[in-house]
């Protein structure tokens, strides 16, 4: 995979990281949480927008 852009969470939510990544055709935001990966969205049917807005909402607590 090819990561594309990452993020850093601040304050409270500084164990949070997120990247977005390519796999061939395929688009991930991965979600981590205290150095272990929480979750990899396929946001593949979306735009780098959506992707970019879900990767920063994790970073800030927005979604759990």
């Amino acid at each position: 995979m090819t990561v594309i852009s990452e993020y850093m969470g601040d304050g409270e939510y500084a164990n949070r990281k997120a990247s977005i990544r390519k796999d061939g055709d395929k688009t991930y935001v991965v979600k981590i949480r205290d150095n272990e990966v929480v979750e990899e969205c396929d946001v593949s049917d979306h735009s780098i927008y959506y992707a970019e807005d879900a990767a920063e909402n994790w970073v800030m607590g927005i979604n759990s």
